[in-house]
């Protein structure tokens, strides 16, 4: 074997990697909304409505941040990491991670808990997943990412697939603003599309575990600020009510979706790395799967035929763009 095809092999090798890298952190990420769920239909929480339709999913976001956050740090620390947080911070490609954060921590985070708390946590997953689809658009032309005959017809599958999720809401009115949470999902799936692009970019130069615990902090810092705001007039009950969850059950239900949301992005942000954000973001959606099944068994919640049928041809749509792993090879490749 030549010096060429070992080369090779070894780039498959790492593609293939970066594929399974994918699967688990699509996986792991699957198990956050329906800890959320749990975590806003918990004391203090559940009765916290009156601080403001906004009030609970944005606390949600920022405990949910700062705790995965947390989770990534341990590991990192005992690798002796923790310094490349600062080192990393002041580096052009660490501010490329800092614009990430904004757009997938506060914008898409923030999208993705009010759609939970609006809509259940069935729908919104699901139309959240169509960010692959935008990522790709995206990742073409600002990375450009390769995307084959066969990658734009599982883009065009996935906002299919999203939109027949969404057609009908499921019956009665225990979701009144159900409308209002998919249109907060459609906002997550632009805020993470864009955070896939960004800390792509970044991650030239930073590991992704560092680019992923800058991430979470500066996302989850990101929302303290903004507290204020949501609740009922400009004040500080938001925060009152944030300290005083940190002792309750509530807090242990938003910590457990914080693991699965850092473990998770640790392997999206890894994948991203090695396959390029658009693969990266169509393997990352198996979590709508994966919260469906454990929202249907665990929680209860009711799904319509139209998204069994949905995300199905979103999940067909999500492997036809993911494509080989020998195609992942000259992904990145720049023309």
């Amino acid at each position: 074997m030549d010096v060429k095809e070992k080369l090779y092999q070894k780039n498959l090798s790492m593609a293939k990697k970066g594929l399974l890298w994918g699967l688990m952190g699509g996986l792991l990420y699957g198990i956050s909304p329906m800890f959320q769920t749990l975590g806003m239909g918990t004391e203090p929480l559940s009765s916290g409505a009156v601080l403001g339709l906004c009030a609970i999913p944005m606390i949600v976001g920022c405990l949910q941040d700062f705790s995965s956050g947390i989770w990534v740090l341990i590991p990192n620390l005992k690798n002796g990491k923790g310094r490349e947080y600062i080192r990393s911070v002041k580096t052009k490609p660490g501010r490329f991670i800092l614009l990430a954060s904004f757009f997938g921590g506060l914008i898409a985070m923030a999208g993705f808990t009010l759609g939970v708390y609006f809509a259940g946590p069935v729908y919104p997953v699901a139309i959240s997943a169509t960010f692959p689809a935008i990522g790709a658009v995206l990742s073409r032309i600002f990375l450009k990412e390769k995307i084959s005959g066969r990658g734009w017809c599982g883009i065009l599958l996935c906002v299919a697939g999203a939109i027949t999720v969404s057609w009908a809401p499921p019956s009665g009115d225990t979701y009144p603003n159900f409308y209002l949470g998919i249109a907060c999902a459609v906002l997550a799936s632009v805020g993470w599309s864009l955070e896939g692009i960004i800390s792509c970019a970044g991650m030239d130069f930073v590991d992704p575990e560092i680019a992923l615990g800058i991430r979470q902090f500066a996302s989850g810092t990101m929302f303290l600020f903004v507290l204020p705001f949501v609740a009922s007039g400009v004040n500080l009950k938001a925060f009152g009510l944030l300290f005083s969850t940190l002792p309750t059950m509530a807090f242990v239900f938003i910590a457990i979706a914080g693991f699965g949301a850092g473990i998770g992005y640790f392997y999206y942000y890894k994948c991203n790395n090695v396959c390029g954000a658009s693969r990266g973001m169509s393997l990352n959606i198996i979590y709508t799967l994966v919260s469906a099944v454990l929202s249907v068994v665990f929680l209860g919640s009711a799904i319509t035929a139209t998204f069994i049928i949905g995300i199905i041809v979103l999940l067909s749509g999500a492997v036809m763009v993911v494509g080989k792993p020998s195609e992942l090879l000259s992904l990145r490749d720049i023309r």
